[in-house]
């Protein structure tokens, strides 16, 4: 009998017997993922040094990827309101300083910080989609009759002028 999402376990198989010999793309991965996530933990400790909760860095590194993996495992868009809640329950434990308003904003600021940080990836995304549409498929198939172009409303509204 096969298993359920078997398509998915031979993809990943494919692809590891792929990269086993690319060790140097491998570790380059894996040490740019090191980097960013430090960054982030980093990022974090100055947002709340900015709000005035002086917690050590080294509590950062221990709550964050507990609270940042439990985020991404509870079914929700984005962690809304898991993020919130674990940030207030970790970072207000007796011992570690922060209140749970404070914590609570330090997360919401967090989130401002990377919708600021992810803002100008728009640009092009909104360029493109302007100037010349995107093809969308229906479920029929790809055939010519199933297509349906769409434009921005700001490429319609310029050429109604």
């Amino acid at each position: 009998a096969r298993l359920p999402m078997s398509q998915h376990i031979q993809r990943l198989d494919a692809s590891v017997f792929h990269f086993r010999n690319h060790l140097f793309v491998l570790s380059n991965c894996v040490a740019i993922s090191i980097v960013i996530h430090v960054w982030t933990f980093v990022s974090v400790y100055f947002l709340g040094e900015a709000l005035n909760i002086h917690i050590s860095l080294a509590n950062y590194f221990i709550f964050l990827p507990v609270i940042f993996t439990s985020g991404a495992f509870v079914p929700s868009i984005a962690g809304l309101g898991v993020l919130e809640g674990l940030f207030q329950h970790f970072f207000s434990l007796p011992g570690v300083g922060a209140t749970p308003s404070g914590a609570v904003a330090l997360c919401v600021l967090y989130r401002i910080v990377q919708l600021i940080a992810a803002l100008p990836g728009v640009l092009p995304t909104y360029r493109e989609f302007s100037t010349h549409g995107v093809k969308v498929l229906s479920a029929r198939g790809a055939d010519e009759d199933s297509q349906v172009e769409l434009r921005a409303a700001s490429s319609d509204a310029a050429t109604a002028r």
